[in-house]
């Protein structure tokens, strides 16, 4: 989907955030009797929470640095 190594994710407010919206955007589209699109986005939810919360693993300082 995108890279979960990307440095807008390590604050872990951010990361933490992007899980709660896809969580919420499941419970909005299930209260609005959408049932496909809430499994949709609570599988998307589902695997935002293991990369991002439990498989983190911080992308390097300086990947594109070429100072040597």
């Amino acid at each position: 989907m995108f890279d979960m190594r990307h440095p807008f994710f390590r604050p872990l407010w951010i990361r933490i955030s992007t899980v709660v919206f896809c969580f919420a955007w499941a419970a909005m589209e299930l209260a609005l009797d959408e049932g496909t699109w809430a499994m949709i986005f609570g599988a998307i939810g589902g695997y935002t929470a293991y990369h991002l919360l439990y498989a983190w693993v911080p992308p390097e300082e300086d990947e594109d640095n070429d100072n040597g």
